[in-house]
């Protein structure tokens, strides 16, 4: 059973994948992980929710932590297929390119998406959050005995999938999601049914009309005037106010929306999604 996790300051969102074909099932908890610091006991946020959360950690195989766009940068990047011994100094010296200081204050990894069709090149997610984010989720929901790891992914990976299983196609020339919570949206932009630029609008206005012009001009700027870009949002809908069209439904019912990252790493993990992290945390 796959379990992924999305922490927030204020809550908790929870599904599992156990690969039947019944309805997922959302869990969301009010939990407080910022505040209760890194000198907390370990795997401190289980005793906050209840049996069914802990039961659901105790028998999860694996452990699927959705890393926020507020914190955590997504871009596609195309990568040399270097020799195995030679690949690791090469994605570190691609990683230093990126990021400002030095890399041990990040965790960082790469999502494999496309191979040439000569295997010389491979089209690669590269992202990176701060590492000590990465040490207080391991702080927060890893208890001193087990020795299980976290499964680290951007979340706006999680919102592709929810992306396709919207627009209910595999063969998405253009496609764009917004999802939205009270401090703030992340806008992911899909081309040739693969990420292709993903970016997080912090609030900055009581309108949102800020927000939402923002959001708007960005996907434009990615979008051919040849196709339709259908627009899918999800979370808090009601603090993005648009009048873009055509707007697609989630698949996902109204009281689920805030479960789309979650939901979509999940799918992802199970349908055989993977990356390759700069380190154990």
């Amino acid at each position: 059973m796959i379990l992924s996790v999305l922490l927030k300051r204020n809550h908790m969102f929870l599904t599992v994948h156990s690969g039947d074909e019944e309805s997922p099932k959302f869990y969301r908890y009010d939990v407080a992980w910022r505040e209760s610091g890194i000198e907390s006991s370990h795997g401190y946020i289980w005793d906050q929710t209840n049996e069914i959360a802990r039961r659901l950690y105790i028998d999860a195989s694996r452990i699927i932590v959705v890393l926020s766009a507020s914190t955590c940068m997504a871009k596609r990047m195309e990568l040399d297929n270097e020799p195995g011994d030679k690949i690791s100094d090469y994605k570190k010296w691609r990683a230093g390119i990126q990021l400002p200081g030095d890399l041990s204050m990040y965790c960082y990894g790469f999502i494999p998406l496309l191979r040439s069709y000569d295997s010389r090149k491979i089209e690669t997610v590269f992202f990176a959050t701060p590492a000590v984010i990465v040490k207080q989720l391991t702080q927060a929901l890893i208890r001193a005995d087990d020795k299980r790891t976290l499964e680290l992914f951007p979340e706006h990976i999680g919102l592709v999938k929810v992306i396709e299983k919207s627009l209910g196609k595999d063969d998405i020339p253009q496609a764009a999601l917004v999802h939205c919570s009270d401090e703030g949206a992340v806008a992911v932009f899909v081309k040739d049914s693969r990420f292709y630029s993903g970016r997080y609008f912090p609030v900055s206005s009581e309108d949102g009309q800020e927000l939402s012009t923002d959001i708007e001009t960005y996907l434009l700027s990615f979008s051919s005037p040849d196709e339709s870009l259908p627009l899918v949002i999800t979370g808090s809908a009601e603090n993005f106010k648009t009048d873009w069209s055509p707007i697609i439904p989630s698949f996902l019912s109204v009281q689920d929306l805030d479960f789309s990252p979650v939901w979509g790493l999940a799918e992802f993990v199970f349908a055989g999604g993977e990356c390759e992290l700069s380190a154990a945390f």
